[in-house]
């Protein structure tokens, strides 16, 4: 709501990206119609934050966050939007680049507070057991449940569609 998502894919892809709708890609046969899509909102935002109890300060800012992200061009025009777009919601955020190394072990680690990775868009449900499982939430099993998602319902479906082995837990 709060990020013009449109408008950073136009302006540092060049077109040639497409904003994210959620965690699977449009083309994914799990991908459904029926899941919500979010439009950039400004006002909306607002509205969200003052209802969490975040209302904007003397100096317009409600929460400040810290935006991690790597040294590559593209990825930090990114953050510069994200950074945009979030401080015209009243959030203050500030960029801090590192190299690949510091930045994903930052990420694996639960190091973070805001970031942003690009992903493929695979359709296999083994990817899907991979990427959302609360089995691969760091440090258990792997590392790509790095934002600690966790959901008996969905582990039980994600596991009845994998071909995998299981990951510890």
């Amino acid at each position: 709501v709060g990020v013009d998502r449109e408008a950073w894919s136009h302006y540092t892809l060049s077109g040639r990206g497409r904003p994210a709708t959620g965690v699977l890609a449009p083309e994914d046969p799990f991908d459904s119609e029926d899941f919500a899509r979010v439009s950039h909102d400004v006002g909306l935002a607002g509205r969200r934050l003052d209802e969490a109890g975040f209302p904007r300060g003397a100096n317009g800012t409600r929460l400040s966050l810290e935006y991690k992200t790597s040294t590559n061009e593209t990825a930090i025009a990114i953050a510069k939007l994200i950074k945009h777009d979030l401080g015209e919601a009243g959030i203050a955020v500030s960029i801090r680049p590192a190299e690949w190394g510091t930045f994903f072990g930052d990420i694996l680690n639960g190091d973070f507070q805001i970031y942003t990775l690009t992903s493929p868009a695979i359709a296999d449900p083994d990817f899907h057991r991979w990427l959302l499982s609360s089995g691969t939430i760091p440090p258990a099993g792997s590392t790509s449940n790095r934002g600690g998602y966790r959901n008996e319902g969905l582990d039980a479906l994600l596991w009845a569609g994998s071909a995998g082995p299981r990951y510890v837990e």
